[in-house]
């Protein structure tokens, strides 16, 4: 504030306000409206914690790998969409970085499991009162069907396989 008075009188505000909870006279405010503006840094920490140590299925950790890949995958959002808290977040934004990669010809499968990691750390910050309401409600799936359809090999293929694979693999192929 510009002048000492208006930071004295916010503050006897807060004051007031602090003390009106404790007598009961008001409301002590929500969860998520005192951590509305943790830092995603520290929130996509907790979560990465959180999943390695109950966040698979049954509530086993994640193992190394997928906790890897999740964490990479938040910290591009976060990158890709200058994000600092869950209020930088809307559907706009996400729903436009998810056009402009396909548009750049990244595998739709790819950045439906990216978004499906932005979505699940909400869900995730939703039950730790983080956030409210899911800014990314409306979002809808992608189509994750390969773009180049799988096939079964031909003989020349598996007989070239077969001669470059080590001993114990031939077994398997």
């Amino acid at each position: 504030w510009p002048s000492e008075g208006k930071t004295k009188h916010h503050a006897d505000n807060v004051e007031a306000d602090a003390r009106a909870v404790r007598s009961g006279e008001k409301e002590a405010p929500a969860a998520w409206m005192l951590k509305r503006n943790t830092l995603l840094e520290s929130v996509i920490a907790e979560y990465v914690a959180w999943g390695k140590q109950q966040g698979g299925r049954l509530h086993r950790g994640w193992d190394e790998q997928h906790g890897k890949l999740v964490k990479a995958s938040l910290e591009w959002w976060k990158t890709r969409l200058g994000l600092a808290t869950f209020a930088d977040l809307n559907l706009e934004r996400v729903e436009a970085e998810i056009r402009g990669e396909l548009a750049k010809g990244a595998a739709p499968k790819t950045i439906g499991l990216k978004a499906q990691n932005l979505k699940s750390l909400i869900a995730w910050a939703m039950k730790h009162d983080y956030v409210r309401e899911n800014p990314l409600r409306g979002l809808s799936r992608l189509d994750l069907k390969s773009r180049d359809p799988h096939r079964k090999f031909t003989n020349e293929e598996v007989a070239a396989l077969l001669r470059v694979a080590a001993g114990p693999r031939k077994l398997w192929y």
